[in-house]
């Protein structure tokens, strides 16, 4: 790949990431220095889901929490997902937990995601239970799988036991599998993934290209993408609700390329 402003901006996404979700971090934990890491939920993107059934009884709001919720759903419509790709903290950290066996594999043949219908369907059933729980018990069923509310619930002995547990699965899950907690868990990946693919039919939204000649029968870039799209199989535009616009595949090969997709 040529050394221009996108080559040098792939190659260097690791340390963009860091520097971008670590100043997200940094805002967020400054908005609540003088509270616990809990008053995070009024800054999380996905409050207002997990409240929304449970807001008539108690009168939460969280005003921030539904900005940037909104904000998310609205640029992935022309992003897609990349702020799960280049801002996320937790997907960032999973890439940092998986980064010494990405750095040892040998990525050279066709890789598929057998595990893509499951992935699929264990998040809708997650997003499901966090519309749904919190209706009937008036309780934040996420709150238990969310990886910074369980780190509170470890430093402050809330759930001591519970936090340790999740985040243990959490972390032995992401050193095993690539991006667990986003193919597998998170459905706020699964809804601005809905978006970006609504959006792909009606904006001009940045999306992968392939052009290549040798079609599936190379797998050069089988194995290079983190949410294991099968890019092998693709052609033309990679208008996948998976994509998180990484970049791994364009500084992989150079049949790869991103531009909008009309």
């Amino acid at each position: 790949m040529k050394r221009t402003a996108l080559g040098m901006l792939a190659r260097h996404r690791l340390p963009i990431s860091i520097t971008g979700a670590g100043l997200l971090t940094a805002a967020a934990w400054h908005a609540v220095r003088e509270g616990t890491i809990f008053n995070f939920h009024e800054y999380c993107p996905l409050s207002p889901v997990c409240i929304f059934f449970t807001m008539p009884a108690n009168g939460i709001l969280w005003p921030w929490g539904f900005f940037f919720f909104g904000t998310l759903l609205i640029t992935a419509l022309f992003l897609r997902r990349a702020f799960c790709g280049w801002l996320c903290p937790v997907g960032l950290a999973q890439d940092l937990l998986y980064l010494p066996r990405r750095m040892t594999a040998v990525v050279t043949a066709r890789t598929l995601s057998r595990e893509r219908p499951v992935s699929v369907a264990t998040r809708v059933a997650v997003l499901a239970a966090t519309l749904s729980i919190p209706f009937i018990t008036g309780s934040m069923f996420f709150a238990s799988l969310c990886p910074m509310i369980r780190i509170g619930d470890v430093l402050y002995r809330v759930d001591l036991m519970g936090g340790v547990l999740t985040l243990g699965v959490l972390v032995a899950g992401s050193l095993l599998i690539e991006r667990f907690f986003c193919r597998f868990a998170c459905p706020l990946g699964l809804l601005l993934g809905w978006s970006g693919r609504i959006g792909a039919k009606l904006f001009p939204t940045l999306t992968v290209h392939k052009t290549c000649k040798a079609g599936d029968k190379c797998g050069k870039c089988g194995g290079t993408c983190p949410m294991k799209i099968d890019l092998c199989a693709a052609d033309g535009a990679i208008d996948d609700a998976e994509c998180v616009l990484c970049l791994a595949c364009v500084t992989r090969c150079s049949c790869y390329s991103i531009g909008t997709r009309k």
